[in-house]
């Protein structure tokens, strides 16, 4: 079993994306409300520095991405992955999000 954490920039597309997650065979995520640095620092110091990071105006205006966590099986994670980009584009342009998996050794309380 691996888990899958994807931090997804526009929260906007949110439900679009848990639409997809769920027709590719996820059951289940926990959402948290997430902020960067790159917003942080645009959001208290709005300078050329921050800009570095990537944030600009629409990402000082938003107040928090999204980062979804689940555990799934490693068999279902190549099409998770195309999942999330049908919604948010290719994971290589920039802003879009990042997508990361770790391996697990235990879990309790879940059936896959």
């Amino acid at each position: 079993m691996k888990a899958l954490i994807f931090i997804l920039n526009d929260a906007d597309l949110l439900q679009p994306l848990l639409d997809e997650l769920k027709n590719a065979g996820v059951r289940g995520c926990t959402i948290f409300d997430t902020s960067g640095m790159g917003r942080e620092l645009a959001y208290k110091t709005p300078d050329a520095f921050s800009m570095i990071f990537g944030a600009g105006k629409k990402s000082m205006q938003q107040s928090s991405s999204k980062t979804l966590m689940m555990v799934v099986s490693e068999e279902k994670i190549p099409s998770i992955l195309d999942a999330i980009e049908r919604i948010v584009g290719s994971l290589d342009e920039p802003g879009s999000g990042i997508a990361f998996t770790y391996s697990l050794d235990m879990v309790k309380g879940l059936k896959l």
